[in-house]
């Protein structure tokens, strides 16, 4: 199992351009990524949707939806996937998610993944 942290503002998105290396085969995978209200407004029904999912990597839920964060603070939308033997490796590709607010606004943020080989066989 390997857990993927990502913090996202949504007034500006840091850019991050590390690879996370994901075990070949692996099931439980977490990605977190922190959701922080910058406005002075409450944020309301804001969507968290994992898109452009490489082969091989499959979501347990492709999507969370945060009902209310509030001015000055910070949510987390918790994504569990696994990687099963389809999956390219040695490979860096991009799983992308997209962020929207109920007014419209949209935010995309990209993780730059590898999966590893396996160490036996």
């Amino acid at each position: 199992m390997r857990y993927i942290i990502i913090l996202i503002i949504m007034v500006n998105i840091a850019i991050c351009q590390q690879t996370y290396e994901i075990p070949f085969n692996s099931k439980d995978n977490i990605i977190e990524l922190s959701i922080s209200n910058n406005s002075a407004l409450t944020a309301e029904d804001i969507k968290v949707e994992a898109t452009d999912i490489p082969k091989g990597i499959t979501f347990t839920e492709e999507s969370v939806v945060l009902k209310e964060i509030k001015s000055k603070e910070e949510q987390t939308a918790v994504f569990s996937f696994s990687v099963d033997k389809t999956a390219t490796i040695n490979k860096e590709q991009t799983i992308s998610f997209t962020i929207k607010d109920k007014t419209g606004q949209q935010w995309t943020k990209e993780i730059k993944i590898q999966v590893t080989p396996p160490k036996t066989f």
